[in-house]
């Protein structure tokens, strides 16, 4: 098991996946303008999505945003420091928690390769949709995360984006899968052409 190829490149895949899990930034959006001390943080990672961030506001106009943002949003402010937070669970967790079983479910069915071949396919397939939705997420995720911002009843937001190391790990998930794929499929078609010659 661990002389072939394709064991090297499922741990690679693990080992990007397990520092996918423990946390590691994938898209931050950012939101400045009057009103916003520094900035306004939504950062999402395969844990949480979070906002983070602190106001700067008088008083008067510090209760009426206060008063708008409890009524109409699920971000949590506190008067005291002006600070603004919102944390919702990831549905990336699980999705993550799934690629990291199903490699080593593959991993350790070395002794059926027609079962690996399958499993490895199906591993290869889930993390191209994965990749999928992560490119999916950085290029049209500000059209889904500036209505959330916006809801901060401030004049003058400006929201960017920004792609973190998590991003470019998720990608670097694929050519590991591929080439597990692979070295598992030339393992198969040499077993079959040896059994043919018998």
């Amino acid at each position: 098991m661990l002389q072939r190829v394709q064991t090297l490149y499922l741990l690679v895949f693990i080992a990007l996946s397990a520092a996918l899990i423990s946390g590691i930034s994938i898209l931050e959006f950012l939101a400045e303008g009057t009103g916003i001390n520094k900035s306004i943080s939504l950062d999402l990672n395969t844990r949480n999505i979070s906002l983070t961030g602190n106001l700067n506001l008088a008083g008067a106009e510090l209760e009426a945003v206060a008063q708008e943002i409890k009524r109409s949003t699920p971000i949590n402010i506190d008067l005291e420091d002006q600070s603004l937070s919102f944390t919702r669970f990831s549905p990336l967790l699980l999705v993550q928690g799934i690629l990291v079983l199903l490699a080593l479910v593959v991993m350790f069915s070395y002794k059926n390769l027609k079962k690996q071949l399958n499993l490895a396919r199906l591993l290869f397939f889930l993390t191209l949709l994965y990749v999928g939705v992560n490119m999916f997420l950085a290029y049209f995720g500000l059209n889904y995360a500036q209505p959330l911002i916006e809801e901060i009843p401030l004049d003058d937001i400006r929201v960017s984006r920004i792609t973190h190391l998590g991003f470019y790990l998720v990608c670097a998930l694929l050519p590991f899968a591929y080439l597990a794929q692979l070295g598992i499929k030339r393992d198969y078609s040499l077993i079959k052409s040896l059994d043919r010659l018998r």
